[in-house]
C-alpha cells in the first residue's frame, strides 16, 4: 500500500500495514485517547509563542492546531510535530521546505479530527522495536517510514535525493516518554496508555527463549491508588512487585514493577 498526499514521497507499504493500521484504530482506544488528549501548553513546547504564531501564519502547522481561531492546549502528536520542525531547522531546512514536508508527515484528517498516520507511527515507535522515521527529501517532499521501507524506497525508486531521517523514537524520548529500544524484542501491551500519561518510568525487554519475551514495566502511582493497584495485581496473571515509599510516617507513592511473558 502507498500513502499518498501532495508533496509526499512514494513509500511502498506491505500488506501487513493495512492490518496493523486497522488494528491500532480498532483495538487501542486508550492509547489513541492518550495521544489525542490536548494537555500541553505553549510553555511546554520549548518554542516561543511568537515563533509558533509565525509558523502558523506561514502554513507550517496543520488545521488541528487551532480551535475556533485561537490557540488551545496541544496533544502529544502536535508536540511531536513541533519537535520534528525543530529538528528540520537544526539541519538547515527552510521554512518553505518544512511547509511542504507537513503534507507527508502530519496531515490533518478532518473527518476523524486527528493526525491519523503520524499518530500510528508514533505508537509504533513507542510500543515496538521498529525504527520509525519522518523522512524528508531536499525539496521538502516527505513521508513516514520504517528502516525496511526506506531501503525499499532506495531500491525501487529513481529518486536519488539525499534524505533527512528523524527518528520518532528520539522525538518521543525528547518529550519525556519511554520507548521499546530499537533492535530489542518487541512487546504488545504492557499498559501502553499509562506510558503516555506519565505513570510509566521505565521499560525493560528481555528475551527468554526463541519465541518468548519478558517485559517489565516500572510505574509510579500516588499513594491513594495503592488499594486499586493491589486489586489489579490480584486479578491479573502477571508477576507484580510493589514498593511503597513513606515520608514522615505517611504513604507518599507506590513503585510498581509488572512482569509479563509474551510469545513473539
Amino acid at each position: 500500500m502507498t500513502i499518498k498526499h501532495d508533496n509526499t514521497l512514494l513509500i511502498l507499504r506491505g500488506d501487513n500495514f493495512d492490518r496493523l493500521f486497522a488494528k491500532y484504530y480498532s483495538h487501542y482506544d486508550e492509547l489513541h485517547k492518550a495521544f489525542h488528549t490536548p494537555k500541553f501548553t505553549v510553555g511546554d513546547t520549548s518554542v516561543a509563542y511568537r515563533v509558533i504564531n509565525h509558523w502558523d501564519q506561514l502554513g507550517l502547522l496543520p488545521a488541528g492546531f487551532k480551535n475556533d481561531g485561537g490557540w488551545r492546549l496541544f496533544n502529544l502528536v502536535e508536540m511531536a510535530w513541533l519537535r520534528i520542525i525543530l529538528q528540520m531547522r537544526k539541519f538547515g531546512m527552510s521554512l518553505e521546505q518544512i511547509k511542504k514536508a507537513k503534507d507527508g508527515i502530519v496531515a490533518w484528517n478532518e473527518k476523524s479530527k486527528s493526525y491519523l498516520y503520524l499518530e500510528y507511527y508514533l505508537a509504533a515507535a513507542i510500543c515496538s522495536d521498529m525504527n520509525v522515521y519522518a523522512v524528508i527529501a531536499q525539496d521538502g517532499r516527505s513521508g513516514l517510514a520504517t528502516d525496511d521501507e526506506v531501503v525499499t524506497f532506495r531500491e525501487f525508486s529513481d529518486d536519488s535525493s539525499d534524505l533527512l531521517m528523524i527518528s520518532l523514537k528520539g522525538v518521543i524520548k525528547e518529550l519525556g516518554f519511554s520507548v521499546v529500544p530499537a533492535n530489542a524484542s518487541a512487546y504488545e501491551e504492557p499498559n501502553l496508555a499509562s506510558n503516555l500519561t506519565g505513570k510509566v518510568r521505565g521499560i525493560r525487554v528481555e528475551k527468554k527463549g526463541p519465541d518468548m519475551n519478558e517485559v517489565e514495566t516500572t510505574e509510579v502511582h500516588p499513594a491513594d491508588s495503592i488499594k486499586d493497584i493491589q486489586q489489579r495485581l490480584r486479578e491479573s496473571n502477571v508477576f507484580g512487585e510493589v514498593t511503597i515509599k513513606y515520608e514522615n510516617g505517611k504513604e507518599q507513592s507506590a513503585e510498581v514493577k509488572i512482569r509479563k511473558r509474551i510469545k513473539r
